[in-house]
C-alpha cells in the first residue's frame, strides 16, 4: 500500500534510476568543471565547515565533474529529472563557465542563487579556481618540477588574464615546452598539493567566493 518514503534513494529504487555510487545518497549535487576541481574543493569545503564535511561522509552532498563547462545543461538537467537531486554549480568565470550558465538559465534548469563563479575583485576579466589560490603556496612546486621561476615575472601578475593564460606566457617567455598537457598536469599536481594543504592554498584576499559557496552550500543541505 501507499506510505511516505523515508529517503530520496528509496523513491530512485521505486523508479528504477540506478545511480553511480558515489550518488546514491546525494541530495545536493556540486558541479564543478574538472576533476582537479573536484579534488581541491573537497578538501578545502570539508576542511572550513563541519557541516559540508558531515554531508560529505554521509553522502548527502556530492561533488560531480562536468568534464568541460560546456556540459552543464545536460548534467544538470539529467540529475534534477532523473536522479531526482538538487544541483549547485561552481564555474570558472571565463567565457564558457558564463555562457553555460547563461544557456543553463535560459533553460530554466539553474537559477542565480544555484550559482557560483570563482571571481575576485582584483581579477578584472576571466578566472578560474587557480585564481584564488595564493602564488607562495605552490610557487615551489612549479620551480622544483619545472624550473620556472613565478615570483617576480611580470606577466604572472597581470590580473587581467586567468590563471592558464598567465602560467601560459611565463613558461614560453622562459623558453619551456609548453601544450595543453603540461597545463592538465600542473593542475592536477596543484590540486593534490592543495587537497594535502587545504588550510593554506586560499590567497588571503580572495576567499569571498569560497565563503559564499560554503554558506549557500550549507543552507542547502540543511
Amino acid at each position: 500500500k501507499a506510505k511516505p518514503a523515508s529517503s530520496i534513494e528509496e523513491i530512485r529504487e521505486i523508479l528504477g534510476v540506478l545511480p553511480s555510487d558515489n550518488l546514491r545518497h546525494a541530495e545536493l549535487v556540486l558541479l564543478v568543471e574538472g576533476e582537479e576541481d573536484k579534488i581541491a574543493l573537497r578538501s578545502i569545503l570539508g576542511l572550513c565547515s563541519t557541516t559540508l564535511a558531515a554531508s560529505f561522509d554521509s553522502g548527502k552532498l556530492a561533488i560531480e565533474t562536468l568534464n568541460g563547462g560546456t556540459n552543464l545543461s545536460y548534467k544538470v538537467g539529467l540529475l534534477k529529472d532523473a536522479m531526482l537531486c538538487q544541483c549547485h554549480a561552481f564555474l570558472d568565470s571565463d567565457k564558457v563557465g558564463i555562457g553555460s550558465f547563461e544557456k543553463a538559465h535560459r533553460l530554466g534548469l539553474l537559477t542565480e542563487a544555484e550559482v557560483n563563479f570563482a571571481k575576485s575583485l582584483d581579477l578584472k576579466k576571466e578566472s578560474e579556481l587557480e585564481d584564488l589560490y595564493d602564488p607562495g603556496f605552490y610557487r615551489d612546486l612549479i620551480w622544483n618540477v619545472y624550473k620556472v621561476e613565478i615570483n617576480n615575472s611580470p606577466k604572472f601578475k597581470n590580473l587581467s588574464k586567468k590563471w592558464s593564460d598567465r602560467i601560459s606566457e611565463v613558461f614560453i617567455q622562459a623558453g619551456k615546452p609548453w601544450n595543453d598537457g603540461i597545463l592538465m598536469q600542473m593542475k592536477a599536481q596543484l590540486a593534490a598539493l592543495v587537497a594535502a594543504d587545504p588550510g593554506h592554498a586560499l590567497h588571503s584576499h580572495r576567499r569571498g567566493t569560497i565563503e559564499s559557496l560554503i554558506a549557500t552550500l550549507e543552507s542547502r543541505v540543511r
